[in-house]
């Protein structure tokens, strides 16, 4: 389980971009967004997608300024990249994060 001291070390040690969800077991867009984390690693092959609960990274929800969940972000190399918007689809969440990382770096 990724928390916020290990978030931020797990996502510099990778060797490629990451989408993380972060969630609650308690909401229910939650669940149904962890449900598709193994189909969405079908679609992203070239992310690493991870899952992080929201009450354990704290300051990492702080730093990103996420005040609702679930939240979908790419981190490159380590930072944070983008946030993705889109519904709780596996095409349209493939299509939105593919689109964020092809933009310029808008995370705060």
């Amino acid at each position: 389980m990724l928390t916020d001291p290990s978030l931020y070390q797990s996502l510099e040690a990778l060797d490629r971009p990451a989408l993380v969800a972060f969630g609650t077991p308690g909401c229910g867009g939650c669940r149904r967004l962890r449900a598709l984390l193994p189909a969405l690693r079908e679609a992203l092959p070239e992310l690493a997608v991870l899952y992080a609960e929201a009450e354990r990274c704290p300051g990492v929800l702080a730093d990103l300024e996420v005040f609702h969940l679930p939240a979908l972000f790419v981190f490159r190399d380590g930072d944070a990249h983008a946030a993705v918007s889109a519904p709780l689809s596996v095409p349209a969440i493939a299509a939105a994060t593919r689109a964020a990382l092809a933009g310029p770096p808008s995370a705060p």
